[in-house]
């Protein structure tokens, strides 16, 4: 338990930013696919998730597009 939680994407956090900033409806899914197939680095929904976390960002749902209504 414990330990030094350094962040494997502190390199990317220029890339990160800008991603999120270009395109704020994203899914931390989608931003992790890109990791792994535009930038070579395989990371799990969670390390992705405490970044934007640890920037104050947060992906909050989309009021405007609602639920699925019942038929």
């Amino acid at each position: 338990m414990g330990g030094d939680y350094s962040s494997r994407l502190k390199g990317e956090r220029a890339w990160l930013l800008a991603r999120i900033e270009r395109d704020n409806d994203v899914t931390l899914e989608e931003i992790r696919a890109e990791l792994q197939t535009a930038r070579g680095l395989a990371v799990g929904y969670g390390t992705v998730w405490r970044f934007y976390a640890a920037e104050g960002i947060s992906f909050k749902k989309n009021r405007a597009r609602g639920r699925t209504r019942a038929a």
